[in-house]
């Protein structure tokens, strides 16, 4: 077996006695040395380790703190407000209507606010797509009227001339019927086309409906322009009316 070298009488001794046999002193084997050694090297580099990572995080802290933008708590920009786009025809405008304020009486006077007020039919016939999604408003007859499942399809002419007729949509009911005078605001969407009983085929602007109101029951909208303006619009209908 293998001898070693006592530290005390530097007498040559087994390296497994568990003691010195001439001072006694007890014998410890090279590799609980080595041991404990290993123990204490690892136990400083685990210490050492543990403080850089908590020196790295307090550096970043105070890094993503100095470079936050004014106005957020977590240094992240608040994402922006994505407004989606709506194609240029009646399925697009009558999303555009559900995303934007739907079928309220505020969202029908802004509606109506923002209308042009000098197209006429011939302008609308003649470029029914580069107006498309303009708001718009008007008034005329119900040639025809089709309701149901909270939807409505009607023509509606204009009251200067028998053949100025719109294809409108809404996705509501309203109690009005063929042959009565409405108001109509919404959004110009392009053109429609159907056949007629005679088998022709024809195409009419298109437009959708963001409401469909008699005079008759036009007063919470008038009400509503009293609130923002202070009198009740006189200079013109609630709808432009084209020439």
């Amino acid at each position: 077996m293998p001898l070693i070298i006592c530290p005390d009488c530097k007498r040559e001794i087994s390296d497994v006695a568990p003691n010195c046999p001439g001072c006694g002193r007890p014998n410890q084997p090279a590799s609980n040395v080595w041991a404990k050694d290993l123990k204490g090297v690892l136990k400083v580099a685990a210490i050492g380790a543990f403080l850089i990572v908590v020196a790295t995080l307090g550096f970043r802290s105070f890094h993503d703190k100095d470079a936050a933008p004014t106005g957020t708590a977590s240094g992240i920009p608040a994402p922006a407000q994505v407004i989606p786009s709506f194609e240029p025809n009646l399925e697009g405008q009558l999303n555009r209507i559900e995303f934007d304020g739907g079928h309220s009486r505020e969202a029908v006077v802004d509606n109506w606010e923002a209308s042009l007020e000098t197209v006429s039919y011939p302008a609308l016939e003649k470029n029914p797509f580069k107006l498309a999604g303009k708001p718009y408003a008007f008034y005329g007859k119900i040639v025809q009227i089709q309701e149901g499942d909270s939807f409505t399809s009607a023509r509606i002419r204009f009251p200067e001339r028998s053949d100025w007729v719109l294809y409108v949509q809404g996705r509501f009911e309203t109690p009005y019927l063929e042959g009565q005078f409405v108001n109509v605001v919404g959004y110009l969407a392009g053109s429609y086309s159907y056949e007629s009983q005679a088998g022709w085929n024809i195409t009419i602007p298109a437009f959708a409906a963001r409401a469909i109101f008699s005079d008759k029951d036009r007063k919470p909208y008038d009400d509503l322009y009293k609130q923002r303006h202070g009198a009740t619009r006189k200079d013109k209908p609630l709808s432009s009316r084209t020439n």
